[in-house]
C-alpha cells in the first residue's frame, strides 16, 4: 500500500454528538475516483470491504475497479479497464459462492462483472453491439431485477448515455435504457429515451402497491441540456419500447435531471414517492400512485448533481429529506446551499450556506442516540481548494466540521458497522492531483437500530429507502 500526504488537515473536530473521526486506515491509489463506495464482505472473514471505481478521462484513458479489505485497507484485487469507471458497483450473486459479486460501469461502453472473492472478470460487455446509428456511451449504476430471461441467473437494468467528450449546448446523442444478461451481459433489450434526448442518470425500478406493476423511473438531459424526469412500465423497458413513458417532471430551462431519486413512502400507502433534486434547483416530491406533486420547492440560481438523503429530522412518524446544492453556474459556483426539509409537508426545517460547492449526495445516519438522524456530507471544490466533511444536526439547527484539507471529493462516502462490532465507521474517497485516497474512520458512536441513507443510493444501493 502507497501511502501520500493528501494536504494538510486543517481541522478534526468533534461535535456535540460525540463523533471522534479518528482514522483506521488510508489507502491511495492512481487516478481520481468518481465511483461512490460500496462494501460487502468478500474474503469472508466478516467483515464489509470496499469496492470503487477509478480512473481518469484524459489521455491515455484509465480505468480500474478496486476492493480493498475493509478492516486494514490491504488490496484484495484489482481490475484494469482501460477507461474511467464512472459508475457505482451493483452487487448481486451471478456466481455459486456466498460472496457477492459486482457489476460497475464506466465511459464509452465499458460495463464489467466480477467474481468478488476472485476478482476475476466474470464478463466484459461487448461494445460493438450495434445501437441504431449511436455508439455505446457510459454506463451509470446498474440495478438488479430478477431473472427476466429465466436462466437462472438474476439481470441487469442500466442506463446508457452522456458524451462528456463533447461541449456544452453541443447537440447529444440519445440515451437508452438497456436490459443485460446477468449471466452473460448480453443485450435483452434497449430502449431509446423518449425525448432523444441524453441520460446520465441511474434507472431504478419500484413497484405500484396498488395493482402490484413494476414500474421505472429515469430521466434525460444533463447540465446544459433539457430533459425530463419519466416513468414506465417494466414489461416497457422489456420490450424495448418505452415511447409510452408518462413526463412527471418537466424542465424549465437548459437543464435536466441528473442526480438519481430517492424513493420513499411519504404517504403510507405502501407505494415509495419518488424525490428528485433537478439539476436546475428544484427538490419535488412526486406521488408514486398518482404521479402528482405532493409538494415542491426551489432554490434560486442552483444546480446539483447531489441525490436527496431520507431520515428523521423532525418529530413525526414520516420520513424527511435532506437535498444539497451549489449556487451559481457550472463550472462557476461560488458557494452551496444545504436543506432539510419534513417529507410531510415539504416545509424547511434547517437551511444553511457554505462557501465550498457539492458534487456528493449526502448520508444520513443517527450519531446522537436520540432517534432523530444527523447527515455527513463532504463539500469540495470543482478544481482546487479545500474539501471539507460536515456533521450536520438539522433538528438542533447546527452543524461541525469533521475535516477540512486539500483535496477534492466526486464519489459519495459510506457510513456502516463494516465489522459488526456495535460501533459505525465512515468511508469516504477524495483525490487531489493524480493521487486518490480512500480511507476509513471509526465515528465512536453506537450503531442506530437503523442507518436510514448510508450510502449513494441510499443504505442496500437501489434508491429505496428501508428505514
Amino acid at each position: 500500500m502507497r501511502h501520500v500526504m493528501f494536504g494538510l488537515m486543517l481541522s478534526l473536530v468533534g461535535c456535540s454528538a460525540g463523533v471522534s473521526f479518528d482514522s483506521t486506515w488510508e489507502a491511495v491509489e492512481d487516478h481520481r475516483i468518481f465511483s461512490s463506495i460500496r462494501a460487502t464482505d468478500l474474503n469472508g472473514d466478516g467483515i464489509r470491504d470496499v469496492v470503487v471505481g477509478h480512473g481518469k478521462e484524459t489521455l491515455p484513458k484509465e480505468g480500474f475497479v478496486t476492493a480493498r479489505d475493509g478492516a486494514s485497507g490491504d488490496l484484495l484485487w484489482r481490475i484494469d479497464t482501460g477507461d474511467e469507471m464512472v459508475g457505482s458497483a451493483a452487487l448481486g450473486h451471478l456466481t455459486d459462492d456466498d460472496a457477492a459479486d459486482i457489476v460497475i460501469g464506466g465511459r464509452d461502453g465499458k460495463l464489467y462483472a466480477i467474481d468478488g472473492t476472485a476478482g476475476r472478470l466474470l464478463w466484459e460487455f461487448n461494445a460493438d453491439v450495434p445501437l441504431g446509428q449511436e455508439r455505446w456511451l457510459n454506463f451509470y449504476t446498474p440495478q438488479f431485477v430478477g431473472d427476466v430471461d429465466e436462466d437462472g441467473h438474476p439481470d441487469l437494468l442500466v442506463a446508457n448515455g452522456g458524451d462528456s467528450g463533447l461541449p456544452p449546448f453541443f447537440p447529444r446523442p440519445p440515451g437508452h435504457l438497456v436490459l443485460l444478461s446477468g449471466a452473460s451481459g448480453g443485450v435483452l433489450s434497449v430502449s431509446q429515451t423518449p425525448d432523444a434526448a441524453e441520460t446520465y442518470m441511474s434507472a431504478l425500478p419500484y413497484r405500484r402497491a396498488s395493482d402490484d406493476v413494476d414500474l421505472v423511473v429515469f430521466g434525460t438531459g444533463g447540465e446544459t441540456k433539457a430533459g425530463s424526469l419519466w416513468v414506465v412500465d417494466f414489461d416497457e423497458v422489456l420490450r424495448g419500447d418505452i415511447g409510452s413513458a408518462i413526463q412527471i417532471i418537466a424542465p424549465l430551462a437548459d437543464r435536466g435531471m441528473v442526480a438519481p431519486p430517492s424513493l420513499v413512502d411519504l404517504t403510507n400507502d405502501g407505494t415509495p414517492e419518488i424525490v428528485i433534486a433537478t439539476f436546475d434547483g428544484r427538490l419535488i416530491a412526486i406521488d408514486g400512485e398518482t404521479l402528482d406533486a405532493i409538494w415542491a420547492v426551489e432554490v434560486d440560481e442552483a444546480e446539483t448533481w447531489a441525490s436527496p438523503a431520507i431520515g428523521f429530522f423532525d418529530d413525526d412518524s414520516v420520513p424527511d429529506v435532506f437535498a444539497a446544492f451549489s449556487i451559481g453556474r457550472l463550472p462557476d459556483y461560488r458557494e452551496s446551499v444545504l436543506v432539510a426539509l419534513s417529507g410531510a409537508t415539504g416545509e424547511e426545517l434547517w437551511r444553511q450556506t457554505f462557501e465550498q460547492p457539492i458534487v456528493t449526495s449526502p448520508l444520513a445516519v443517527d450519531v446522537s442516540g436520540d432517534g432523530k438522524d444527523e447527515i455527513i456530507i463532504a463539500l469540495s471544490p470543482l478544481f482546487t481548494g479545500d474539501q471539507v466533511v460536515l456533521l450536520v444536526d438539522p433538528d438542533r439547527r447546527d452543524s461541525s466540521m469533521l475535516i477540512e484539507r486539500t483535496a477534492r471529493s466526486f464519489g459519495t462516502g459510506l457510513v456502516a458497522d463494516l465489522d459488526g462490532d456495535g460501533s459505525i465507521e465512515y468511508v469516504g474517497s477524495s483525490f487531489d492531483g493524480d493521487n486518490s485516497l480512500i480511507e476509513r474512520r471509526d465515528l465512536g458512536v453506537p450503531t442506530p437500530d437503523r442507518i436510514s441513507w448510508g450510502a449513494y443510493l441510499g443504505t442496500d444501493y437501489d434508491g429505496a429507502f428501508g428505514g
